[in-house]
């Protein structure tokens, strides 16, 4: 509705009607006569709402709220007020949804705590309760509202400074809170105990392989006492005393695999193989290349010397790496006295010529010596080859180079590639089949290498053919 400023007439959807008909007749308000009504229209420059209260329309009683709003807006001499009259169920129909299944209160507060409508789910709270519910800031809080605990949740709007506050009772929280609690309890109970039942099944199913490799390692192992330790420390126990075994006996492995290869290439054995790859002397990440040096040196020293000489040396070159040249050490002694063997594996696919890293691996060696041990010991070197099949040759040929050693360039070093142009260099005979396999030849009966034996026979006489 619309009524003028100091007009007695007043407008609304339904036409034109007098002032006092329209609060007077149509609309009967028990807290609000007809000259507050006129003076309140007339006068606020400011909007105003009234809280819920009973009317009569039409002989009809009803909860609305009423609202006036003066225009212009925020003009110091308005010149009209709308009147608007709205139903309070159309509130407290929208604050239904807010408390759901609860029970409690929902109440609105204007901008200056005066209470508009309110929902009620339950029992009310008095007066001096609601009353202290106007004042809370926005949040959640924790109340004792008319002797009972109250969880109380205040809202405040952006758009009209309105409070929206709901108080529900903490005790309806806690019931459910021990509801799920009830239900996380039960369905725990039930998951251990169902867990239980399929741990025992899968225990007593995987219990039997552990049982049968127990049993095995007691046949194999005369010290199977379990007095003390359950199944998986035993097992542990029996594995790390196995280990101890293996790195103990693993120097001892690796020289036997050694002296194998030097006497006999490597066999087509799978077992040995096996040994051979276990044992790390084959080149890792690839293919490499294997050449055998042989260190003799002068026994000039007395018995004891000599032995701290030579199981120094051992101990120096029984397992070595020299990783900016990507070359890996392994030595041996062998029957022949003071004398050393050393298989060197390096890369195959490196750039440089395979004769060059030899050269600075042998380089490396020497300088080894001599900043351990005072002598200067003589170096044979074989040829490389592609293979650990092979490495028996490359041994017969540094144990040729170094029992024909010459000394040259090199210093006490002596390549078997480079025999035969030593050797003509410092002899005048002459030789139709070449020195270097008539020297390989001689050292391979020596030694009883009938594998290098035979192969050297076989290319002389490829020679001779030629």
């Amino acid at each position: 509705m619309l009524p003028i400023h100091n007009d007695e007439n007043i407008y609304s959807y339904r036409g034109l009607t007098s002032l006092h008909v329209a609060f007077g007749d149509l609309y009967h308000y028990s807290n609000w006569t007809s000259d507050q009504i006129y003076s309140d229209l007339n006068k606020i420059k400011q909007p105003m709402i009234r809280p819920s209260e009973n009317v009569t329309v039409n002989s009809r009683n009803d909860s609305m709220l009423t609202m006036l709003f003066p225009i212009k807006p925020n003009s110091p001499y308005p010149t009209a007020t709308v009147v608007y009259m709205v139903n309070e169920t159309k509130l407290t129909g929208l604050m239904d949804t807010i408390l759901g299944n609860f029970s409690g209160s929902s109440y609105i507060f204007n901008q200056d705590g005066q209470l508009l409508t309110s929902n009620n789910h339950g029992n009310a709270l008095p007066g001096e309760a609601v009353g202290s519910l106007a004042s809370l800031k926005p949040g959640i809080h924790s109340l004792k509202l008319d002797g009972v605990e109250h969880s109380v949740v205040s809202v405040k709007s952006e758009e009209n400074n309105w409070n929206y506050v709901t108080a529900i009772p903490s005790h309806q929280f806690f019931s459910k809170v021990v509801h799920i609690q009830t239900l996380f309890l039960l369905v725990f109970c039930i998951t251990v105990l169902f867990g239980i039942i399929v741990a025992m099944i899968l225990a007593k199913r995987q219990y039997h392989p552990i049982r049968d490799l127990i049993e095995f390692t007691k046949l194999k192992s005369a010290n199977h006492d379990m007095t003390t330790r359950n199944e998986w420390d035993w097992i542990k126990h029996t594995i790390q005393d196995y280990s101890a075994r293996i790195d103990t006996q693993e120097p001892f492995v690796r020289n036997q695999c050694l002296l194998l290869l030097f006497k006999h290439g490597k066999p087509d054995d799978p077992e040995i193989e096996r040994m051979v790859a276990s044992a790390g002397l084959e080149y890792p990440q690839g293919q490499g290349l294997y050449v055998s040096l042989i260190l003799a040196w002068d026994d000039n020293h007395e018995g004891g010397e000599s032995s701290n000489i030579r199981q120094h040396l051992q101990d120096m070159f029984n397992e070595l790496e020299f990783p900016s040249l990507q070359a890996r050490i392994y030595g041996v002694e062998f029957s022949t006295k003071d004398q050393l063997a050393l298989l060197v594996s390096v890369r195959a696919d490196a750039q440089e010529p395979a004769q060059k890293r030899i050269e600075e691996v042998v380089e490396a060696i020497k300088d080894m010596i001599n900043n351990n041990v005072y002598i200067k010991p003589y170096i044979g070197v074989g040829m490389p080859y592609p293979d650990l099949a092979s490495i028996n040759q490359s041994f017969i040929e540094a144990a040729t180079a170094i029992d024909n050693r010459i000394l040259g360039s090199n210093g006490r070093v002596t390549y078997f590639e480079q025999l035969q142009d030593m050797i003509a260099s410092t002899s005048s005979e002459a030789y139709w089949l070449p020195k270097k396999s008539m020297l390989k030849l001689e050292q391979s009966l020596k030694q009883g290498n009938e594998t290098v034996a035979n192969q050297v026979i076989l290319d002389l006489i490829a020679e001779i053919n030629d």
